[in-house]
């Protein structure tokens, strides 16, 4: 596969997965709403994890120094 597949093959994944987090937003407000709380902590702990793994491809495809820090959970960064 060429560079230029893989690269094309990395957008469709990351627009995938937007469209999943968009979804998976859609439904943790509708949990909110509906004050099904564990529900919605549910949801946005899959939202959380669905950004991370974003990140990760994110960084794969633009192979930034950065990538190493930015994908650390917040309370681990150190400071700027």
């Amino acid at each position: 596969m060429s560079t230029d597949g893989v690269t094309t093959a990395f957008e469709m994944i990351l627009e995938e997965i937007d469209s999943v987090v968009s979804e998976v937003n859609s439904q943790g407000a509708a949990f909110l709403r509906n004050n099904e709380y564990q529900h919605a902590r549910d949801a946005i702990a899959s939202g959380e994890k669905l950004a991370g793994f974003r990140r990760k491809l994110e960084c794969l495809t633009n192979s930034s120094r950065l990538c190493k820090r930015d994908n650390q959970p917040t309370q681990q960064r150190g400071p700027v």
